[in-house]
This record gives structure tokens, sequence and C-alpha cells, in this order.
């Protein structure tokens, strides 16, 4: 029974190359859903919780990873494990949205207006990024992985080198400088997507402006602004970057087609059907939360807040298939299938540890240098005793005197650089209280005797 079982997924994974993952507001099913979007068949299911939009994704080719919802929670499932247990990790507030890095080294979680970075295989943070003013709603990772796109409620879409920002965590204090923030946007930020050709690559982002900006992550020039009819929720590019999907808050899906229009820095998308170039995908009754494409560019699938996710033939313009959920549809995207989701055989190759909720360069290591200090005291100390049996407890204290000093001095810069915070802060209430006194003076002497 076994062996026709492990035939049967077998005999799956040669059929089905590309499975679409979605999941809803309400988690009274499950969390996510794992489907066979050809036929329409449910394969897995994991429950626990809901995720919200943008916070769905897979760690690596082992894990799917889904955070949001009302909870300060991420709950990390193994694909291939049937008994639905899973990691959950707390963190230090409520997830906006996440994106692991492509081979799953790292995760970005965005946490009110801050960026957070994790290691996973050790759950270090390795850093905390203060840029954005308001809420972070997506993160997106090139797809080398050397760089990642954050966007928010700030209007604003900035784009990281990973490297150079993962680079500063000897210095907690010091904040990374991004590699380009694009200020375009004059509304909210809902969707970025990233195209092929890592730091060459094209960034599109809509915006509640009702418009989508095309970004060119070489230069980092505005490429092109594609202005709409209404408020754009998310965007989409098939993999060729020939046509871009944008969905509104209507419920429509525009397909603007790249090739053949003449080059221009603006483009006006109507609700004309019948414009060149333009087709408008109707069928859903509210906003567009999400968009994702087959491989071959032929499927488009879209989840809706109608509870439902459809899926569209590209090229005609019809829904061929209608999948229905308990509540709003926060996460739908096409994937090619993992080698392990039907293989309950298979061992994960990654590790994921629980995310720890301080910096680490100012805890773990820290004290990693410390206690490397101390070993390094006991050994002086046995040495000078194999010496001399005479050696005094007043050389004993020296020792160790004269190599806490050098722990101390590692410190140094660190102190310094509080010590100045402090000097910045002190001044700031000196001249808060100066300006409190002078209008008060102004109020009393010049306002009030008018």
């Amino acid at each position: 029974m076994t062996e026709r079982r492990t035939h049967s997924n077998q005999h799956f994974m040669l059929i089905i190359l590309q499975v679409l993952f979605t999941s809803d507001d309400s988690g009274q099913l499950w969390n996510s859903c794992v489907w066979d979007f050809s036929t329409g068949t449910g394969l897995m299911q994991y429950r626990g919780g809901s995720s919200g939009a943008h916070s769905l994704s897979l760690l690596g080719n082992d894990y799917l990873i889904g955070g949001g919802g009302q909870k300060s929670v991420v709950n990390v499932w193994e694909l291939q494990r049937k008994d639905q247990n899973q990691i959950k990790i707390i963190l230090p507030g409520k997830v906006n949205c996440l994106c692991p890095s492509p081979d799953g080294n790292y995760c970005i979680v965005g946490i009110a207006e801050k960026i957070y970075i994790w290691q996973t295989s050790s759950g270090n943070l390795l850093k905390v990024i203060s840029r954005h003013y308001l809420d972070v709603t997506c993160i997106r990772f090139t797809d080398d992985g050397s760089h990642f796109i954050t966007a928010g409620d700030d209007n604003l879409v900035i784009a990281w080198c990973l490297p150079r920002t993962i680079s500063s965590t000897d210095f907690p204090l010091s904040k990374p400088e991004p590699k380009y923030v694009w200020t375009g946007h004059s509304l909210p930020v809902k969707d970025v997507y990233v195209g092929s050709g890592g730091v060459r690559s094209r960034v599109i982002s809509s915006s509640l402006d009702q418009t989508c900006k095309l970004w060119d992550m070489t230069t980092g020039e505005l490429l092109c602004t594609f202005i709409f009819d209404d408020p754009i929720m998310s965007v989409y590019m098939d993999s060729a970057e020939f046509r871009i999907f944008a969905g509104s808050n209507t419920g429509h899906i525009y397909c603007v087609n790249l090739y053949g229009a003449k080059l221009q820095k603006e483009r006006h998308i109507t609700n004309k059907s019948d414009d060149e170039g333009i087709s408008i995908y109707k069928g859903h009754s509210s906003k567009i939360n999400c968009l994702s494409m087959s491989m071959d560019g032929s499927i488009l699938a879209s989840g809706s807040a109608d509870c439902t996710v459809k899926l569209w033939d590209v090229y005609s313009g019809q829904c061929i298939r209608t999948l229905d959920h308990k509540g709003s549809v926060t996460n739908a995207f096409i994937t090619s299938t993992p080698s392990n989701i039907l293989n309950p055989d298979s061992k994960p190759f990654l590790v994921v540890q629980h995310f720890k909720r301080h910096l680490h360069s100012t805890q773990q290591q820290l004290e990693g240098d410390n206690s490397n200090q101390t070993d390094l005291i006991h050994m002086k100390i046995r040495g000078c005793k194999r010496k001399s049996e005479r050696t005094s407890n007043t050389d004993i204290n020296n020792l160790i005197q004269s190599n806490v000093s050098v722990v101390n001095q590692s410190d140094v810069d660190v102190i310094e650089a509080h010590e100045e915070l402090n000097k910045l802060k002190s001044k700031i209430s000196k001249l808060k209280n100066v300006n409190k006194e002078l209008y008060d003076y102004a109020v009393t002497n010049i306002v009030n005797k008018v």
C-alpha cells in the first residue's frame, strides 16, 4: 500500500509542474491551500491561523511561511508534513508583510514602519531599519537575492542592497543607506513587482494615486508612468515582460501591452476596452489583492476581496475557473511544484530557528567576545602558575585588570556613540523648552494684548 501511494505521488509530480498557493483572512478551513489550478483540485492544506496580504511565501524549497492576521506570529510549515504541525515564531509586532530571500537564508519582515532582517538558519536578528515613515506594505527580492525592494503607506519605494545592509551589523547605531529612494507616487504604494535580471531588472509599483510606475534598477530612473481611472491595488508582469497586469479597487484587471507602443514617459489607460494594446478582465466584484502568472504566461491568477480566486486565459481574457474561499483572498501565487511537497519521506535541507528579538551584534557577539577574553585570562593565569607556584594574588589581579581593560577597549566606540546620542537628546530637549517659552511669551504679551 505504501509503495502504491509513493508511486502515485511520483506520478502526480511528473504531471503537475506548477501549483497555486492561496490564503484568505478567515482561516476557517485552513491557513493556506495548494491547488492544481489546471483542474481546480485542492492538493494540500496547511492549518493554523491566517496570513495577511503579502505575507505568504515559500522558504527555500522546504517550508511554507505565513504571517500577518491579528497576531504577532509567523507560522512555518514543512511542505511534506502531513500532521500539520508548524513552527510558531513570536515577533515584536504585527506583521504587515514578509519576504524570504530566494535561497531561503534570510527573511525580511515589515512590522509597522520598520524593516527586520533575520537569518533563518540561526534566528539572529541582523538589522532593524527605520527608513519608512508609515507602515511598510510590501517587500520583494530580486531573482538573484542581491537586492530587495520595500514600499509603504508613506508613498515611497526604496531599493536596498542586501550585502551592504547586513554588513553594517557590527555597528548597531549606523543607518544603512538605500540604493534608490523613489518618490514618484503621491499616495500609498500597495504592491511591487520585480522582473528578472537581478541588479539589471525592472521594478513596477502600484499605488492608490491611480498610477503604476516602471523603474530601472540599473540607473534608478523612472522609465514610464501608467495612469489609470481607478486606484491600483496589485501589479504583475509576465515572465517575458511583454505585458503589465494591474488590479484595481473596483475589481477590474487591466492588461497593457508594452511591445509595439511608442516610447513615452506617460501612458493613459482608460476603461474603454477598445483602446489599442489594452484589454480589461471583468469578473470580480471587489478589489484585487494579488496577481500571479503561470511560467508560460498563458494563465493569470487573481485573488480578490470578493472571496474568490479566478484563473484567466491571458490571450482571450476569459475566466476559465473560479476557486471559492471563505474570506477575502490575501495571497495567491503560482510556482513550480516543490520537489518534496508530495513526498512524505523527504527531509528539509534548510534549518529554521526561532527568530530572536534582540540585535545579534549588540548581544550575542559581545557576549561571545567577552567569553573569549575570559578564557584567555584563565589561560594566562594557568601559565603563570606553571612558571611559578609563588605567583601572588596581587600579580594575578593585575593581570586580570589589564585584560579587562582590553575587553572594555573594544566597546569604546559604542559607548562614545551612546554618550554623543545622549548629548544630542539633551540639546533637543533644551531647544524644545526655549521654543515653548518663546511661544508662551508671544501668546501672553503680543496676541492677548492685541
